[in-house]
């Protein structure tokens, strides 16, 4: 079992009454900024139809940010924007929000050929995958950023594909090779 298991290089301290009265991670703008510059086009737009592309159109390059080419009005949505995300992360907002819109998900069909590649009666493969609200994919992908240094430390012992790029894809397919190499190991 030791073998299997072993004990924790670092101890894991506990959570202090000062840390659970203290306010909970809060976004910068810049923090923001980056986030939204650094997310991909072309991604599906999830539950409510936003997409990456109309949360950029409030984002500009660094250079223009605090320029007077920037309308007043495309200052005040990425304000607003920000304060949203700082509210729900905080908790702020009705628990309807956090029960109901942001933890649904939408089932979007992703083909696995290209349509075109199809002959005579051949049958169109999917593979359905779960896409969550843009806003939440953003703060998600702010916030796993900015803990990834507590979670490597507090797991990194005991886990391969904690903030690691791909991690999960390398975990995927290392699992794989091994179960084929392997036929008594099993996955669970």
């Amino acid at each position: 079992m030791e073998a299997k298991h072993p004990k924790r290089k670092n101890p894991v301290p506990g959570i202090t009454l000062a840390q659970l009265a203290s306010d909970n991670y809060q976004l910068t703008l810049k923090v923001l900024q980056d986030a939204i510059g650094a997310s991909l086009p072309q991604t599906a737009p999830g539950v409510g139809g936003l997409r990456y592309e109309h949360l950029k159109t409030l984002d500009f390059p660094p250079s223009l940010r605090n320029s007077a080419l920037v309308p007043q009005t495309a200052k005040d949505a990425l304000q607003h924007l920000w304060e949203l995300c700082n509210m729900i992360l905080a908790c702020k907002l009705p628990v309807y929000f956090y029960s109901a819109i942001y933890r649904a998900v939408q089932l979007v069909p992703i083909h696995k050929k290209d349509p075109r590649s199809l002959v005579g009666e051949q049958m169109m493969e999917h593979c359905p995958i779960g896409i969550g609200h843009t806003l939440k994919r953003l703060i998600n992908k702010v916030i796993a950023r900015h803990l990834a240094p507590v979670f490597e430390t507090a797991a990194g012992p005991h886990q391969f594909a904690i903030a690691k790029p791909a991690g999960g894809i390398q975990m995927a397919f290392g699992t794989a090779t091994l179960l084929g190499q392997r036929h008594d190991f099993v996955a669970i």
